[in-house]
């Protein structure tokens, strides 16, 4: 049975279509899944989904470490369908939505998905085959050994009509070394937000040394309420930094309530309670060489 999550382009519906019929749209949803929806799957006892934005679906994570499309990741592409480049590469891929969306819109000559996780790789590579021809025959270099997560740092790689598409196993600093970057662009949406998600409180930090290292152009998809964690990135690494989208979009005020300390700071850094209910601005900053 195909389950697709549907999430329109301007953010403001989602829609659970099952067998191509629609089974209820949902206005102004707060998540990349309703709650509503989520409760309707469990409800079937519907466990295998995609979700897709745009054209585009991949298929989402079974397990927390890693993420799943958000609402900073449908911005993000939204932007970068504006952008040209031969080669894109998807930082912190996760289940690799970025890295297809610019497969499917952009169609550069390379493309590279990179994440700590093997299991991601894997993810991104059977979401790609629902945009693309699959990818079947490819070939496989060890780095050496992965010391962060155990096993070995490698890549695989797939030759194409039109591009060549590889997956990159571990640290990118490490299995990127070797990219020259230039003309290029790198993408990144880090979940990392103070006070509400506590993964990878260094990926603005660590991405932008990697596309300062290999001389790619990096777009962040981030909240307004990370910006000042953003900058400081780019001022470390000699980075101009410049805002290219933005969207207000509701805040899931439930993360911070039970924490007040983490509720003001947010408010502190610009998040807005308008009529009981809380926002904050999705925002793609773009960071390059000055």
């Amino acid at each position: 049975m195909e389950v697709t999550i549907v999430t329109s382009t301007d953010l403001r519906t989602q829609t659970l279509v099952i067998e191509g019929r629609s089974q209820g749209r949902i206005p102004n949803p707060r998540e990349p899944v309703e709650q509503q929806i989520s409760d309707a799957l469990r409800d079937a006892n519907i466990t295998s989904y995609s979700m897709e934005f745009d054209g585009v679906k991949v298929y989402p994570r079974s397990n927390s470490g890693y993420p799943n499309p958000t609402f900073s990741h449908y911005l993000l592409a939204s932007y970068l369908k504006t952008r040209q480049t031969k080669a894109l590469v998807d930082l912190g891929c996760g289940v690799g939505f970025l890295g297809n969306y610019g497969a499917v819109h952009l169609k550069p000559d390379l493309l590279i998905f990179s994440d700590l996780y093997g299991q991601a790789l894997k993810q991104s590579q059977e979401s790609y085959g629902l945009n693309n021809t699959p990818l079947t025959t490819g070939e496989m270099s060890v780095y050496g050994p992965d010391e962060m997560l155990g096993g070995d740092l490698w890549v695989a790689k797939y030759k194409t009509d039109d591009k060549v598409v590889e997956f990159r196993k571990g640290n990118s600093a490490l299995t990127l070394k070797d990219f020259d970057g230039e003309g290029s662009i790198s993408v990144c949406a880090p979940m990392f937000l103070p006070g509400v998600c506590h993964a990878f409180p260094e990926a603005y930090d660590f991405f932008a040394s990697v596309a300062k290292n290999t001389g790619s152009r990096l777009l962040v998809g981030h909240s307004s309420l990370a910006s000042d964690m953003v900058a400081d990135a780019a001022i470390k690494h000699g980075l101009e930094m410049s805002v290219r989208a933005a969207m207000q979009a509701p805040f899931l005020i439930e993360y911070t309530t039970e924490n007040r300390g983490a509720f003001d700071a947010l408010k502190a850094k610009g998040l807005q309670i308008i009529d009981d209910k809380a926002f904050h601005t999705l925002t793609v900053s773009e960071l390059y060489a000055k």
